[in-house]
């Protein structure tokens, strides 16, 4: 066995934010669950990111598995969540809110550990069931054997997938659905053919009240799908998106769809009673659903929450850059901690280059560790192993939305390149984030490397209804940009065609 189990990765990322993560894992976790083992590890190349569990840590999960299953910890866990997330999201709006430019360093330095601090308590409260089917899949595999084995009963007639699907999906809505009805609203009410080709200064001129209400609602959803680095939602990049809106589809249209985005849970609700009652669950029988269910809601408040956090840090960044002249691609590289000594003047700013280029941040028997440069690119080499790609004709993952489709692969892992997406095209990611969401509303289906139940692929191709096969492995290796395929996401296999 290796030393270290890669449990996710993604482009797009930035140090500042990520390496609290590999704290979180490690220190607080080792706290909550009396687990010594518990080395994590981060690699980053560029805005390249690799996360990493120590093999040890890895073997006692199916342990913290058994016992998050009894005992109502599970529910514990949620409240706690909530709790948490709710006391992260108003630290952020706070800090948001003020002036940074107002604050002395001390205030700002203050605030960013603040932001950091409260992002671990949230990760260490609600990232055991993601780690857990991230690594092996049980939480996944237990939901499917449940279904399955009421299937058989049952005779039932759908397909597994499909049941997996719809009662493995939480019924909460995340605040990226509340601001696509947002969008499609004022969108409707945009008139197309009289400001399709005006810039957000122009409509301000030419119809100043809903340029208002576009204001007003990029306010409202800035952080909404920042991710680490964003760009947050601008009034002109809210107008652009409005803008296209109007372009594809009709005021009737963009009314029924944000009236059935706004009716999606209730919808949900539905297909869960109906499923539930043609599999003939009870309550002891959907256990292992309902695990799955809330290991997808701990997710997206988790997801929220650090978005939120990035957004308010993003700016006291952007304050210190100004202070310091350093650029954000030099801060991102940053520990929290660093900022005092690099807005007095007292930081070797060529240590962020190196970062930059290379660094692996470990934690391991409770003490962090981290390397730069090429010490960094040496030790990542030696002990994180890259994963083979064998020449077969299809491809295994597991089903994270039912559904068939064909067409040409397009690999896009980041903002920049989006515009190699055609609509109908073949989405293939390492792993998808919120900054990539345009082009998974174009996909005829989704691929992915990483993810299990509650990865960012599955929740949103959920949301959008898009086959997607996630957990590939090696997905973005094993196609290249042109191929054609076929993603059965039902059955979890991509077939090549050819060109």
């Amino acid at each position: 066995m290796d030393s270290w189990h890669l449990i996710n990765e993604e482009d797009g990322g930035n140090f500042i934010c990520l390496y609290p993560f590999v704290d979180a894992f490690a220190e607080q976790i080792a706290i909550q669950w009396n687990i010594p083992e518990a080395a994590t590890a981060l690699e980053m190349t560029r805005d390249h990111a690799r996360f990493f569990i120590h093999c040890r840590f890895a073997e006692k999960l199916p342990e913290i598995h058994k016992a998050l299953k009894d005992g109502g910890r599970l529910e514990r866990m949620m409240a706690d969540t909530e709790k948490q997330a709710a006391t992260h999201h108003a630290l952020a709006e706070k800090t948001i809110q003020k002036h940074a430019d107002q604050w002395t360093n001390q205030d700002i330095c203050n605030a960013i550990q603040d932001i950091q601090k409260s992002l671990q308590e949230l990760v260490a409260i609600s990232i055991m069931p993601t780690m857990i089917d991230s690594t092996s899949g049980s939480i996944s595999q237990d939901a499917e054997v449940q279904i399955r084995a009421r299937m058989k009963i049952t005779k039932t007639k759908r397909p597994a997938a499909e049941y997996f699907s719809i009662l493995t999906t939480g019924t909460d809505a995340p605040m990226s659905r509340s601001e696509e009805i947002g969008a499609m609203r004022l969108a409707a009410k945009a008139e197309t053919k009289n400001n399709a080709d005006e810039s957000f200064d122009q409509l301000g001129k030419k119809t100043p009240e809903l340029a208002d209400q576009v204001r007003a609602h990029a306010q409202k959803f800035a952080w909404t799908n920042f991710s680490y680095s964003g760009p947050a939602l601008s009034p002109q990049i809210a107008w652009e998106k409005i803008r296209q809106l109007t372009m594809e589809k009709s005021e009737k249209e963009l009314t029924e769809n944000a009236n059935a985005l706004q009716n999606r849970s209730e919808s949900l609700e539905k297909q869960h009673r109906q499923y539930e009652t043609e599999l003939q669950l009870d309550h002891a029988s959907d256990d292992a659903l309902n695990f799955a269910r809330q290991s997808m809601r701990l997710k997206l408040l988790r997801k929220d929450g650090m978005m939120h956090g990035n957004y308010a840090t993003d700016l006291l960044l952007r304050e210190v850059g100004r202070r310091t002249g350093l650029s954000m691609n030099q801060l991102s590289a940053a520990q929290s901690k660093e900022i005092d000594a690099i807005l007095a003047g007292r930081f070797d700013t060529d240590r962020l280059s190196k970062r930059q280029a290379c660094a692996a941040y470990f934690y391991e028997n409770k003490k962090p560790l981290l390397l730069e440069g090429n010490l960094a690119k040496k030790r990542a080499e030696k002990e994180f192993t890259q994963v083979a790609v064998n020449a077969t004709d299809q491809l295994r993952g597991q089903c994270a939305c039912p559904g068939v489709a064909s067409g040409t692969v397009r690999i896009i892992d980041k903002a920049q390149d989006m515009d190699k997406m055609r609509r109908g095209d073949i989405l293939v990611s390492i792993a998808t984030t919120p900054e990539i969401v345009p082009v998974m509303k174009k996909a005829a289906a989704i691929v992915t490397n990483i993810g299990g139940l509650t990865s960012h692929a599955a929740i949103v191709s959920r949301e959008l209804g898009v086959p997607c096969v996630i957990g590939t492995k090696i997905a973005t290796k094993w196609l290249k940009n042109g191929d054609h395929v076929e993603v059965d996401a039902t059955e979890g296999v991509v077939r090549k065609l050819g060109k």
